[in-house]
């Protein structure tokens, strides 16, 4: 299962999108000492940003808090998946 949260804009296109794997709340819990998240720019098929939360769990492994897709890297955009999250 996912959670996730979007929004449209006034022409009901895709603005933003957040998604992450519902045991990964589970994981932020027990695992978020360590939080990274960092953007690629544009270099997908929809050409947006795309940005990944991760961290480190008890094993020094990677694991997968969340990804998002945003219209654009802009302060409004930033802090629309901040509250989301």
């Amino acid at each position: 299962m996912f959670q996730y949260a979007y929004t449209v804009d006034e022409e009901r296109k895709l603005e933003h999108i957040f998604w992450s794997p519902s045991h990964s709340f589970d994981w932020y819990q027990k695992y978020g000492d360590v939080v990274v998240f960092d953007t690629t720019y544009k270099v997908n098929a929809y050409q947006m940003p795309f940005g990944i939360f991760v961290g480190i769990n008890n094993h020094g492994k990677t694991i997968l808090f969340g990804c998002a897709l945003l219209r654009n890297e802009t302060t409004s955009a930033f802090r629309w998946l901040l509250k989301v999250i």
